[in-house]
Order: C-alpha cells, then sequence, then structure tokens
C-alpha cells in the first residue's frame, strides 16, 4: 500500500475497485484483482486528509476533507470543491463523522454542524467548461527612462506583444475571465515558457519583475474549482539586454582585448629574449663560480687530507713515545704529566681522524671494514673511555645490554666506536651533576639499536632537524660551549655508510636519546666472554692512582680555579699546588654559588677562569663579578 492511514473505504460491487480516503495522501484506488492501486491528490486544497468517500449513482465520488467537500467524476478525474462561499457551514469536517443513507443522501458531520444533501443537486454545477483563454484587460509598465508607470494597454493590443528597455524593471498584467458566470471562483495560473512548474496568482493580476534578457513567453490560463481549466493564452516579452550585453559590443570588446593581447605578446616575446639572453649570461656566470667552487672544493680536501696526514703524524709520535713514557715511568708526579700529555694527544688525533674521515666520505674513499665482534666486551671497553669524565662530573654512566649480549656479529668496529664515542661524549658534555647516562643495546626484527639515554638539559626543537648538520652550531645557545659541529655529522654518514641510520629524541630541560640502528644479523653465540682485559691507554695506567690531597695550608694564598676541563684542572692543579690554597669548579654558575655561600674573610684572592663552559661562560662570569660591589677588587683573568 502506498499510504498508512487509511480512513475510510468504499468497495464498487460492479466493478471490484476499492476507494480509501487516506490521511495526508489523499484518495487511494485500489483494484483488488489486479494488486494494483493509485493515488490522486487535488492541488486547489489545502491538505490532502479525506475522512469519508461514497459513491452516488452519476458517475461521481463525494469526500469529506479539511478543506470542503470534494465532488470527484471517475470517468474525467475532474473534480469540484465545496467550501463556506458554496453555503457550508464550515470547510473542516470530522473524522468519522459520514454516512450514506439508502436513498442516496448524504450527511457529512463538521465543526459547525451536519452537511445534508443529495448528489443529483450537483450535476449542473459540475458541467460547466472554459472555452477560451483568459482575457488581457490592462497593462501597465513601468518606463524607466521617465520613472513613471505607464498605460500600455492599447500598445500591447495592437502589437500583441511587450518590449523593454533595460531600465523598466516591471510591468503589470490585469486578466478577466472567459466564463463571466465563474468569474468570482476562478484562479488563473501563470508560467514562463521552459518552466516546468505553474505558478497561481494571489488574484487577476500578474506583475512581473526583472525578466530575463531576451524574448520570452508568458504563458497564463484560467482554472475553476473543479479542475476544469481554459486554454492558454500567450503573451511574448522582448527584455532588450543593455548595450554592454549586445552582440556588437562584445566583438569590440573581443577585438579592443585582441589587439592588447597582440601588443602585449609582442612585449613580452621581447621581454622574453631579453631575460634568456640575462639568463643564459647569469647562468654562464653561475657555471664560472660553480667550477671556481668545485676548484677551491677541491683544494680545501686536499688541505684537509694533507694537513690532516700531517698533523697524526706528528701527534702518532708523540702519543706513542708518551704511552712508552707512562709505562716506564715511576715517580707519580712525573706520571701525572705524561697522563695529561699522552691522554690529550689521544683525544686531538681523533679529532684529526675524525677530519679526515669527513674528506675521506666527501671523496668516496672510506670503506666498510667489518670484522667478528662480540658485544658485550666491545661496548665495556667504550664506556670504560668515560667512566672518569662521568665520575668527575657526578654523572652516573650506565651500560644495559640485552640477552644477546654475547653474541658474535660481523661489523666495522672502529665506525661503531666513532659513533657511540660522539653520543657519549655529547651526552656527558650537556647532563648535569646527579644526571644519567645509559649506552644501552637492543635487539630489533630489522637489526640492532644502539641508544644512548641522558638526562641533560636536551635540545631545542629549533635545533632537532639540523642536529646531523655539519658544522653546526645552536642559535639557542646562551653560552659558548666549545665544540666542532663534526662529531654528529660524522656519525650519520658513517651510519648511512653501513646501510643504517640515526634518530634523536628530545625533550626541552629532560633529556635527550640518541639511536644508530644497523642491520646487523648474529654470526654465532660465543659461550664465555672473556673479562674486560686492561690496555696501554694513558687512562688505564692510571687507573690506580688517585691525586693527592689539596694543600690545606692556610697562609698560602687562596685561589678559585673555573674550568670545566678534568685534565685541565688537575694540571693547573699540580702546577699551582705548591704555591697555592686551590677551590675548583666546573663553571661560571658554580663560581658565583660559591663565592655568595663564602664568608668576607674566606673569599678567594683571585679567580682563573676558562671561557667556553655550560650554563656560564667565563665573559659572563666577569660581567657579573664587575656589577658587583663586593668582588670589584678581584683580578679576574680570562
Amino acid at each position: 500500500m502506498p499510504a498508512d492511514d487509511l480512513r475510510h473505504l468504499y468497495q464498487d460491487k460492479k466493478t471490484g475497485e476499492i476507494w480509501i480516503a487516506t490521511g495526508q495522501r489523499g484518495l487511494l484506488q485500489w483494484l483488488p484483482a489486479h494488486g494494483k492501486s493509485k493515488l490522486f491528490s487535488f492541488n486547489s486544497l489545502s491538505t490532502n486528509i479525506m475522512h469519508g468517500v461514497y459513491a452516488d449513482d452519476y458517475g461521481f465520488l463525494w469526500l469529506s476533507t479539511d478543506d470542503g467537500i470534494v465532488q470527484w467524476q471517475r470517468k474525467t478525474e475532474r473534480f469540484r470543491i465545496y467550501r463556506t462561499q458554496d453555503g457550508l457551514l464550515t470547510n473542516e469536517f470530522n473524522r468519522i463523522s459520514h454516512f450514506q443513507d439508502t436513498d442516496g443522501t448524504l450527511y457529512f458531520g463538521g465543526v459547525r454542524g451536519v452537511a445534508v444533501f443529495h448528489p443529483r443537486d450537483f450535476q449542473l454545477f459540475f458541467n460547466r467548461n472554459l472555452q477560451h483563454p483568459p482575457i488581457i484587460v490592462e497593462v501597465r509598465q513601468y518606463n524607466g527612462r521617465k520613472n513613471q508607470v505607464e498605460e500600455k494597454t492599447g500598445d500591447f493590443l495592437m502589437r500583441q506583444s511587450l518590449t523593454l528597455h533595460p531600465s523598466d524593471r516591471f510591468f503589470t498584467l490585469t486578466l478577466a475571465s472567459p466564463d463571466y458566470s465563474a468569474s468570482t471562483e476562478t484562479t488563473y495560473l501563470y508560467q514562463i515558457e521552459g518552466d516546468e512548474v505553474w505558478q497561481k496568482a494571489e488574484n487577476n493580476q500578474l506583475t512581473f519583475w526583472r525578466l530575463p534578457y531576451g524574448r520570452q513567453t508568458i504563458l497564463v490560463k484560467a482554472a475553476l474549482p473543479d479542475g476544469n481549466f481554459s486554454k492558454v493564452l500567450t503573451v511574448d516579452v522582448l527584455a532588450k539586454p543593455p548595450f554592454y550585453m549586445r552582440w556588437w559590443f562584445a566583438l569590440l570588446v573581443a577585438l579592443v582585448i585582441g589587439l592588447a593581447f597582440l601588443l602585449r605578446f609582442r612585449a613580452l616575446r621581447n621581454q622574453n629574449a631579453q631575460l634568456e639572453q640575462e639568463v643564459e649570461r647569469r647562468t654562464q656566470k653561475i657555471r664560472q663560480q660553480a667550477e671556481e667552487l668545485r676548484q677551491l672544493d677541491e683544494m680545501k680536501s686536499r688541505f684537509f687530507t694533507n694537513i690532516s696526514h700531517e698533523l697524526r703524524t706528528p701527534l702518532t709520535l708523540i702519543a706513542s713515545p708518551l704511552q712508552h713514557l707512562l709505562q716506564q715511568e715511576d715517580d707519580m708526579e712525573k706520571k701525572q704529566f705524561l697522563y695529561f700529555a699522552a691522554k690529550n694527544s689521544q683525544r686531538l688525533l681523533r679529532l684529526v681522524n675524525q677530519i679526515l674521515d669527513l674528506t675521506k666520505l666527501d671523496h668516496v674513499a672510506l670503506q666498510v671494514e667489518e670484522k667478528e665482534v662480540v658485544l658485550l666486551p666491545f661496548l665495556r671497553l667504550i664506556v670504560a673511555e668515560f667512566e672518569s669524565f662521568a665520575a668527575h662530573k657526578g654523572v652516573a654512566l650506565k651500560l644495559h645490554t640485552e640477552p644477546n649480549e654475547n653474541t658474535v656479529y660481523s661489523l666495522d668496529a672502529n665506525k661503531v666506536e666513532t659513533i657511540l664515542y660522539n653520543f657519549l661524549s655529547n651526552a656527558l658534555k650537556f647532563t648535569s651533576e646527579g644526571g644519567e647516562v645509559t649506552l644501552s643495546l637492543k635487539q630489533t626484527p630489522e637489526g640492532v639499536t644502539f641508544e644512548v639515554t641522558d638526562t641533560g638539559r636536551g635540545i631545542t626543537p629549533e635545533d632537532l632537524p639540523y642536529i646531523f648538520d655539519r658544522f653546526y652550531q645552536s642559535k639557542k645557545q646562551k653560552t659558548a660551549e666549545g665544540g666542532t659541529g663534526i662529531g654528529l655529522a660524522l656519525s650519520k654518514e658513517l651510519a648511512t655508510m653501513m646501510k643504517g641510520n640515526l634518530a634523536v629524541e628530545s625533550t626541552l630541560g629532560q633529556g635527550t636519546t640518541f639511536k644508530c640502528s644497523l642491520p646487523l644479523t648474529p654470526v654465532y653465540q660465543q659461550k664465555n666472554v672473556a673479562p674486560i682485559a686492561e690496555t696501554d691507554s694513558a687512562e688505564a695506567l692510571l687507573k690506580e692512582h688517585k691525586p693527592a690531597p689539596q694543600v690545606k695550608n692556610t697562609d698560602l694564598p687562596h685561589l678559585l680555579l673555573v674550568e670545566d676541563n678534568e685534565d685541565l684542572q688537575q694540571y693547573i692543579r699540580l702546577l699551582l699546588q705548591p704555591n697555592y690554597r686551590l677551590t675548583l669548579v666546573n663553571n661560571g654558575k658554580a663560581a658565583l654559588n660559591f663565592l655568595n655561600s663564602c664568608q668576607a674573610n674566606a673569599r678567594p684572592s683571585l679567580i682563573l677562569s676558562d671561557i667556553m663552559m655550560p650554563e656560564m661562560d667565563g665573559f659572563q662570569l666577569l660581567q657579573h663579578l664587575k656589577s658587583s660591589p663586593d668582588y670589584q677588587k678581584f683580578l679576574s683573568s680570562c
């Protein structure tokens, strides 16, 4: 069923068809024998709510609704609506108040009473017919040039058309019914030809505003309440477009645009020719500059290669004899001096090797040289190099490995050592006292990952994207802290050479994690790992030695040494200890804290400070001292 709200039905005993009054959907015809149904609605009603449906002996159905009583002819599907203007007490009828007597009399109950009638008394009203189209009795048109409404009925009757200029905004048609006997019941429908919907006029006047430009045909027809329509009246209207929409104006504009385009094209062609000459000239200059830069780069690479080789040879000749002297010397004081020299010569040699590796990378001269390595002792040796530095800074240095720590891998030990050395040195450099640095080894589905995690100050988000660039120095760094800016860049390129990658994660103020992931696969599992052996390094040779205690002679001048390098601290201590009572601090901030904690008579007589230090450098310390009246008497040397 196409409707759910079924209110009343009537069945024709001859045909078997059933007529059903529905709520909101109109009249429903149902043919049970064929299993078909059809809905009929009435556009002239304000609602399609039907309450009762009855048939008479004259071929009509009578329906009570919320908007009058409908007389519907089954054969032609024409209808007429009866309302209060036709003599009914109300237009709104009840849902269940309806009845048909045996003689055909109909009873429809409404909100103000009952309507009682016999269908035979309404046949003549239904058979009226409109034979002719509506009549135009008056035409009024707004004249935009005169700014007034003019009578145009005579002109329209002569020409049977209307002409509107661009400034004529509207016109009005007054209509009359072709059937004067039904003029009070006639309504008018209209549309512009091409539209799909007929519009209902409010009265017998049609007013049109701003019709589309061009020729338009307006269609008008009259309608009676029973659904009877007249023939269609056609009204031809010519709405002239403004001059800028005329064909000649469009042609003129096209000619002007074409001429302007031609002139512009010629100008652009000449300009392009000049630009091509300029581009060719500048391209030639860029090629020349690029060639000069390439030659300069080759000269720079050769210089770095040569100087690195030249430096490495004497450094090797310095470091090796120092190692030999350390092994032979028994005097602990002399041995300490030799220790500082040997350790720092090794550090300088490592830096020179890094520069040389960079130049080799630029010329694809550096190769991967793999060998079998047991990771556990390999990592312990690397960590051991930083233990004294970590202890001096008061930083906990840890090594964490997973159960596969004894597995043997095939890798380039020198390159991995360089990467981890740079990771650990950076982590310890930027981790304050009481912090923690951890080297971890993790097995992943893709291989092995080395992680160095610290609890230091972290890296700013602005610096993270450039942390692996060559010679990059942070723009957010407030103090000068030294560094070449090549360690992490070299590590990145070494990892790439070994088909791995580096990554960094950092939270400002909380710490940083550097990761090196390499596609390593185990060669075999070593059951027993030999304990780490002592090396002949400078640090190993002095591992059991403890520095001599500081001199406590209160008669000696008190000197405050501000230096972040442990070796340099100890070297200066050895030099000055016989003549001074020394206090050692790591940076300018620690120096200020010490000075503020001292009583006036216990303050040092002299301050000796480095320039490049974390947290507060030597210049900043000097500025603080000069700005305070309590410290202006100091002789500060940087």
